[in-house]
């Protein structure tokens, strides 16, 4: 009799799982989970102009916010769901939001917040917290910090794998649920539903995530195929004539600083004259490739741009002209330290460079341009391995 009862209430648990309540909530979900990427995009480009302290400020912010979903979609259930005996669906939408955006959104404040979770929920019900439970929470714990620190570390390679994606998936379903079901001790049927009603909603929204990556991943490359230079990998002329006037648009009516330089690279027909073609191009890609990695890692957020054959342009925003000559000095210097090899023959590249900033007199960027082409040619006409900054010659060797 017994046992009747138990399938009598596993059935109606199932179709309790498939009510109208169930729907609205998942689409809540979906609707969260978009939010939330739509934040990721307002939070990266916040913590941008906040400069120092910025990764710390986001990981709050994502802590934050997290922590406001997490509320948000258990007090939503408790309204609509209130005589239900599928009284755990919020727990699976909060796993879902969690599990989303450890993989689609990388930030260290989800990766923390996700460590913290289960510790929460458990210290929540202390009053269950026999010695059979503490362990196996703990082991829980362990397994579930290791897949979730796993896939903070590797999530391209998880969802590329397909296999990995879906291990991961279900380990995470079930460490979690073996938690709640060691606090509250519910019928393990529902256990078992509730996972796989997670693995089943979780592989759905995966699909149609990937399905909207693969499209966005076929635009990033058109677009960048269509922005870059093929060989360096620099933005190419059509993208700098767009994105110059844009920034001299937005910057002449700001308080705030934008310097621009031109420079190019010494004596480079002699190269392609003396040593070929070919070792011309990898001149070319190691001069781009050395400035895209000096402007990220001094934060700069710096952009060069391959205006011509051996002739390239940086912008810099928030820099006035003597910050920018900085930048560009500490960047050539470094250059300069690192010579390439051709046969057993040590070839140092100079670069003879212009800089300016952008001024009230400067009514359209034609003008900025021409003042920089002046300043790059008398670099080159006093002697090469020169920079100009706003009219004044400096030697880059003295």
């Amino acid at each position: 009799m017994a046992n009747i009862i138990k399938v009598h209430e596993f059935i109606k648990f199932v179709i309790d799982f498939f009510t109208f309540n169930s729907a609205v909530m998942g689409v809540f979900t979906v609707g969260v989970l978009f939010l939330l990427v739509f934040f990721a995009y307002l939070i990266e480009n916040f913590t941008k102009k906040i400069g120092r302290f910025q990764e710390i400020i986001s990981w709050g912010i994502w802590i934050l916010l997290l922590g406001a979903c997490m509320l948000f979609l258990q007090g939503s259930f408790s309204i609509l769901d209130v005589n239900s005996s599928a009284g755990w669906e919020h727990s699976n939408l909060q796993l879902a939001v969690l599990f989303y955006c450890i993989y689609n959104i990388r930030n260290k404040g989800i990766l923390i917040f996700n460590l913290i979770m289960p510790i929460v929920v458990y210290g929540s019900q202390s009053g269950n917290g026999s010695l059979s439970n503490q362990v196996m929470f703990l082991i829980c714990y362990f397994i579930l910090a290791v897949v979730v620190i796993m896939i903070d570390r590797f999530a391209d390679r998880l969802i590329d794998s397909g296999f990995l994606y879906w291990l991961s998936m279900i380990i995470f379903a079930i460490s979690w649920w073996i938690i709640i079901w060691g606090l509250y001790r519910f019928n393990v049927e529902i256990m078992l539903v509730r996972i796989a009603d997670f693995i089943v909603g979780m592989g759905i929204i995966h699909f149609f995530n990937r399905f909207v990556r693969n499209i966005f991943q076929q635009y990033v490359g058109l677009k960048h195929d269509v922005q870059f230079d093929e060989l360096t990998g620099a933005k190419n002329r059509a993208s700098f004539d767009q994105v110059a006037e844009e920034v001299y648009q937005v910057y002449k009516k700001e308080s705030v600083p934008l310097s621009m330089a031109m420079f190019d690279i010494d004596n480079f027909k002699n190269f392609n004259d003396t040593y070929g073609h070919l070792i011309g191009d990898e001149i070319l890609k190691k001069v781009v490739k050395h400035f895209q990695k000096e402007l990220f890692q001094k934060r700069t957020g710096g952009e060069i741009f391959r205006i011509g054959g051996e002739e390239f342009f940086v912008i810099l925003r928030g820099y006035d002209s003597k910050k920018a000559s900085k930048v560009i000095t500490d960047i050539r210097d470094d250059l300069f330290g690192e010579p390439i090899m051709i046969g057993d023959r040590q070839v140092r590249i100079t670069i003879s460079c212009g800089i300016t900033m952008v001024n009230g007199n400067d009514t359209n960027f034609k003008k900025i341009f021409e003042r920089l082409d002046s300043y790059l040619y008398a670099s080159k006409n006093s002697g090469k391995n020169r920079m100009t900054v706003e009219g004044t010659i400096y030697d880059f060797s003295s």
